[in-house]
């Protein structure tokens, strides 16, 4: 029971610098070359204003000012359930979120759905959220519905929630936690 504790002590350790946090759009990712890479901040705190925030992992975007381009972000999904959705967009942003994929299988989608959820503040915010998505890597891409870009003047918060490929060292340090356990049953 001790070497068990000290295995959950060990894997809370090596994983209690992934907090979520709110981080902000850099530019320019306005094309899937340069999409912005969100992977190293997707983590697994409760956020009142994210859907499922306390089962899956996730991400929040401020895009502070938009600049007359696409807003194209990427990350890495160990598949299942995939969640894409807008809140706190300014003025007459009427946003349309595209999930994309090169993974074998992906579905993807496009939502211009206007989802009055608990971060929502706008009734023209996004919210798309697909099931049974294949493990890969996944691009959101945000755009004003019309004029395909994202205007001077016009800010959001994206949220992206998805499962995360467990980084090598957390999963190694579960396993030399566990080895005492599996040798005492051996026995």
């Amino acid at each position: 029971m001790k070497t068990i504790l000290i295995a959950v002590a060990l894997l809370l350790i090596a994983s209690s610098d992934t907090y979520a946090i709110t981080i902000t759009e850099v530019e320019p990712n306005n094309s899937i070359e340069r999409a912005q890479n969100v992977d190293e901040f997707i983590s697994l705190q409760f956020d009142p204003i994210v859907s499922l925030s306390a089962t899956i992992p996730h991400v929040t975007i401020a895009s502070l000012d938009g600049d007359n381009t696409r807003d194209i972000y990427r990350f890495t999904s160990a598949g299942g359930t995939i969640i894409v959705d807008i809140d706190r967009s300014g003025g007459d942003f009427d946003s349309i979120i595209t999930l994309s994929s090169f993974a074998p299988g992906a579905i993807g989608g496009v939502s211009d759905d206007d989802v009055l959820d608990p971060g929502s503040t706008n009734p023209l915010d996004s919210f798309l959220q697909i099931n049974n998505e294949p493990p890969g890597v996944y691009y959101v891409d945000v755009r004003r519905i019309i004029a395909g870009v994202v205007p001077p003047g016009q800010s959001y918060l994206l949220h992206i929630s998805t499962r995360i490929i467990p980084e090598p060292g957390v999963l190694w340090l579960l396993v030399i936690g566990f080895l005492p356990v599996i040798r005492m049953k051996a026995s």
